[in-house]
């Protein structure tokens, strides 16, 4: 019996996380702790008309914004002040392996998986 090769290696596709939910670079921080909360995720993307522009983490979150901060003050602050800009948008077809490859070099968690 001969071993089947897989001629095709995988793509980003074959693993991604379907993702969305997504924030306006406008959007309070409230928000966007809200939609990390309600939906159990860990990362946001950060759009502003249409173009991806950023990415929040929680983590991100926490280590940016003071937990004790009242809501009201939440509020007020804006993702655009707490995104990372310029996240690492990857093709859905993109090689798995080059785009694992890529997170690991430049010591990120996610990427962001445009069609």
């Amino acid at each position: 019996m001969t071993a089947l090769r897989n001629t095709h290696p995988p793509q980003v596709g074959s693993a991604m996380t379907p993702f969305p939910y997504f924030v306006d670079s406008g959007d309070s921080v409230e928000d966007v702790e809200r939609l990390i909360r309600e939906h159990a995720i860990r990362h946001v993307p950060v759009q502003n008309d249409g173009s991806v522009v950023g990415i929040i983490s929680d983590r991100d979150l926490r280590r940016l914004v003071n937990p004790s901060l009242p809501a009201v003050d939440r509020a007020r602050i804006r993702a655009s002040a707490v995104m990372l800009a310029d996240p690492y948008l990857v093709e859905i077809d993109a090689p798995l392996a080059r785009t694992v490859s890529e997170m690991a070099e430049r010591h990120i968690g996610s990427a962001i998986v445009v069609k």
